[in-house]
């Protein structure tokens, strides 16, 4: 009896014991699966405020080189500006009387010769505009080359322009007449002023500057000397740009 009571003890208390540790290891297993999800949550926060600084570092990026990009097209829109202050000046005046001129004459050459007749504003005012742009262009390609023939060009286009703008104001006044002339030619004027001609001296031509050492001094007295050039470029033309 005593021996069953006491083996009955040692099982009950085993029991026990085991149980306990079952509860201890089931705590701890709750305890770490709870560590695990506050983990999770952390690193999920974490990651968010990551993924949240790095969108704003990006956007914040993009809004600097955007900045940066609208700073430099402004800087070169602004360069341009000022390397090509006289075109911006001058060119919108030879658009207005383009635009004036152009319309005046295409409906005279329709008066005149039919339908075909509107061709007649691009022989008054887009032949001297030809000219007029080609002055430039041989000025600023090829320096050295006369535009006497351009220039001439130029001019009697524009004198046939003024005249027929001049017979076509006349058949309302005289002031109509010298109204039309003076606005068909006062683009083409103000461009061959300020642009048809480009100095010689701004453009580097290798070879051709001239040539200081080969001056030398003649004769004899005090204030009778004369300088004679033996070398360096040769005198510019009227002829040239």
């Amino acid at each position: 009896m005593t021996t069953t009571s006491s083996y009955t003890n040692s099982w009950a208390a085993t029991r026990a014991a085991e149980r306990r540790e079952n509860r201890d290891l089931d705590a701890r297993l709750a305890q770490e699966a709870a560590d695990a999800a506050v983990q999770r949550r952390i690193d999920k926060q974490n990651a968010r405020g990551e993924r949240s600084i790095a969108a704003r570092d990006a956007a914040e990026r993009r809004r600097t080189e955007a900045r940066t990009a609208r700073a430099a097209r402004r800087a070169k829109a602004l360069t341009l500006a000022y390397m090509h202050t006289v075109e911006l000046l001058i060119y919108p005046i030879a658009l207005l009387s383009f635009a004036l001129a152009a319309p005046v004459m295409a409906a005279y050459g329709a008066h005149l010769y039919g339908p075909l007749g509107v061709l007649l504003a691009g022989i008054t005012e887009l032949g001297m505009w030809a000219f007029a742009l080609a002055v430039t262009a041989s000025c600023r390609q090829t320096p050295e080359r006369p535009v006497l023939g351009l220039q001439a060009g130029v001019v009697l286009f524009s004198l046939v322009a003024a005249g027929m703008n001049l017979l076509h104001g006349l058949e309302q006044s005289l002031t109509a007449g010298l109204v039309m002339a003076g606005v068909s030619i006062a683009g083409v004027t103000a461009h061959q002023l300020t642009l048809a001609g480009t100095p010689r001296s701004h453009t580097h031509h290798p070879g051709r500057e001239p040539d200081e050492a080969a001056t030398r001094t003649v004769g004899g007295g005090v204030g009778a000397s004369s300088i004679i050039v033996e070398g360096g470029s040769r005198p510019r033309s009227h002829s040239e740009c």
